[in-house]
């Protein structure tokens, strides 16, 4: 069935954590610049809990992915995939799966 989606975007990280103090969405899509940090997934999964996060990098770097995986992340995507990916991989989080590239799979199975 048809269900209804609802789309808030923020600009910065206080924003984010102010509106997670109110509501908990199912899906938290994290746009990655430079400075995030693995301290911020953790904090967002400790305040987001039940959502699932997302994080959208220029580049994988496999050490970083893990770790992003470990404080929280289901789902690490590059910016370089095709729209129709990234719709993919929202949904299959969204729906309770784990979304890796095939290297940080790799990485942290080793």
């Amino acid at each position: 069935g048809e269900t209804d989606t609802y789309l808030r975007c923020v600009s910065s990280l206080p924003t984010l954590l102010a509106a997670l103090e109110v509501d908990t969405p199912d899906l938290v899509l994290l746009n990655v610049v430079p400075s995030l940090h693995v301290q911020t997934v953790r904090t967002i999964a400790a305040q987001a809990r039940g959502s699932r996060i997302v994080v959208w990098l220029r580049s994988i770097d496999p050490d970083f992915a893990c770790e992003l995986v470990r404080a929280g992340a289901h789902g690490i995507l590059r910016k370089t995939l095709p729209n129709e990916l990234l719709i993919r991989c929202l949904k299959k989080v969204a729906e309770g799966e784990l979304w890796i590239d095939k290297t940080v799979a790799r990485h942290l199975i080793e």
